[in-house]
């Protein structure tokens, strides 16, 4: 063992090739730090650490750790403090933005809207052969985020429309809220609590106006015998009944209604091939009825489309009770009950060879399949087999019957809140 002295420090080493241990710190002076910890050495060295939102020591710090995964996420979720610096992530709904792949979901009948079906890349495609209802639902049904998105795209021949529940608004330009034809494409997204904007290929929501084979608005002077067909065709009544004439008592929308006396009062109409359908149709309008009871042992009428009820033809007819009934010869369809001395909105339709009939919007508990060729030999309206048979009593109103497509869905509606449109 050997021990030497160096005079420039105070050195020892043990052994011929130990380690050398200074009990007395190099000067920074000759290239030391001046001390013998590592703390003493960054203080005379003017070297920090780093601290709060930094790791490591100066003069290259770097960003402490946040406990957030390192990765791509999909339609992510940021939670950002203060300093800029994101503290939370994680994968939100929908999918990935721009660039990323569609998700598309089908629909072939009426649908409510859910959480789930939003986002940039969410597509539902409405692929119907009549028409079908898009419904946006109410906050209060589903929680959906403001900015919340989806495209639509109508793949069927059938009529794809936007509408909202109750206490929810649809914004468009002039208030149209269905897509234009088969492969029109619209974007809905939420822009406030219940109110969402809708833009695209977009028409009224109405039925097309070609497709209107009569329309009676009802309007003419008090006591007139004059009955006006506003559809394109115009049509001029076969015959009238003694006991129609317009009237200025009583009206749904306009200043008039046509006026059933319930004794000689009908409007008939000759057969026409624009009558026929092998697919969708409808027939609606608003009632008043002033009396429910039969008439000479007759239910009282709203339609008859034959003599007869061959040709897929049928009879709206009103039970004692004000049930509508939907009958070829036995009752198929019986719709919630209309209410005396009121407005009643009243409509039979087919959508996809399925028959409905609703009043003032509220479907009927059953419904009736039947695809037989709608081809009627006349229409009478105001009364059944006979221009004399089960005459209807009260006022009439905005009487349509549309041909090639139906006017409603599968589920409730809302019946026209005005007079139907005239183009």
């Amino acid at each position: 063992t050997e021990r030497e002295f160096v005079s420039a420090g105070s050195f020892e080493r043990t052994g011929n090739a130990g380690p050398i241990f200074s009990s007395t710190p190099l000067a920074i002076t000759q290239g030391g730090t001046g001390g013998l910890t590592a703390a003493e050495a960054r203080t005379n060295l003017g070297i920090a650490i780093a601290g709060g939102d930094l790791a490591g020591s100066y003069p290259n710090p770097s960003l402490r750790t946040t406990g957030v995964t390192a990765g791509t996420y999909t339609n992510a979720t940021l939670t950002i403090n203060s300093k800029g610096i994101v503290i939370a992530a994680a994968n939100g709904t929908g999918g990935g933005g721009v660039g990323g792949e569609y998700t598309v979901t089908e629909q072939t009948g009426d649908y409510t809207l859910t959480a789930a079906d939003l986002g940039l890349d969410k597509v539902i495609e409405g692929n119907a052969t009549g028409r079908l209802v898009i419904t946006v639902p109410a906050d209060a049904s589903e929680t959906t985020p403001i900015g919340a998105s989806l495209l639509l795209n109508q793949t069927g021949a059938g009529a794809v429309v936007v509408a909202g529940e109750s206490g929810v608004s649809i914004d468009s330009t002039q208030g149209h809220t269905r897509l234009a034809a088969q492969y029109a494409w619209a974007r809905l997204y939420k822009a406030a609590a219940n109110r969402w904007r809708l833009f695209g290929d977009l028409i009224d929501a109405e039925v097309l106006f070609t497709n209107v084979q009569l329309l009676l608005h009802g309007e003419g002077v008090n006591g007139g015998t004059v009955i006006t067909d506003s559809s394109g065709a115009a049509r001029t009544p076969a015959a009238i009944g003694a006991g129609t004439t317009t009237t200025t008592a009583q009206f749904k929308y306009g200043s008039s209604s046509i006026d059933f006396d319930g004794v000689n009062s009908f409007i008939r109409y000759a057969d026409s091939p624009d009558f026929t359908a092998s697919g969708d149709f409808g027939f609606e309008g608003f009632f008043r009825p002033t009396t429910f009871a039969a008439k000479s042992g007759a239910n009282r009428s709203l339609l008859s489309t034959a003599n007869g009820f061959s040709s897929g033809a049928f009879s709206l007819l009103i039970s004692t009770s004000g049930e509508v009934l939907l009958f070829t010869g036995v009752t198929r369809i019986t719709s919630p009950a209309m209410t005396l001395n009121d407005w009643n909105h009243v409509a039979v339709y087919r959508l996809a060879g399925v028959y409905y009939l609703a009043v003032n919007g509220v479907l009927a508990a059953t419904t009736w399949a039947d695809t037989t060729e709608f081809n009627p030999t006349l229409l009478r309206i105001g009364t059944s087999s006979g221009d004399t048979v089960g005459n209807f009593q009260g006022q009439a109103d905005e009487i349509r019957l549309v041909i090639g497509e139906a006017p409603y869905g599968a589920s409730d509606f809302t019946p026209p809140t005005g007079p139907h449109p005239d183009s």
